[in-house]
């Protein structure tokens, strides 16, 4: 079962939203599903405590002690894959598949109980 969000966002927020959303190719659909999973792991909002820059062109410095947070988290996630797995299906191919298995997987589960 799924449901419709319904929010007010500043209409220049909005399109360089969807700009930099078909930059890297997802939706508002996937970017709403995103921030709720992410607000259900954590319990917070993902800029909650942190401030963003002002100028979206401007970038973020990390720390030395930041950058090897981040390489240390990135070390203990990656790991190899076996060519076979791919089948020559893109990121967004399997990244999509993934989600829609979840879903369906939820779907059955709400379905049994």
């Amino acid at each position: 079962m799924h449901a419709i969000v319904t929010a007010r966002v500043p209409a220049g927020i909005k399109e360089q939203g969807r700009v930099a959303l078909e930059k890297i190719g997802s939706t508002p659909t996937e970017l709403i599903n995103a921030a709720y999973e992410y607000v259900l792991a954590k319990g917070e909002l993902p800029s909650a405590g942190k401030t963003l820059p002002t100028n979206v062109h401007e970038k973020r410095v990390l720390t030395a002690e930041q950058r090897e947070e981040l390489h240390s988290r990135i070390k203990k996630t990656t790991f190899p894959i076996p060519a076979s797995y791919w089948e020559g299906k893109t990121d967004k191919q399997l990244l999509r598949e993934a989600r829609e298995d979840k879903y369906a997987r939820a779907d059955r589960h709400e379905r049994s109980h």
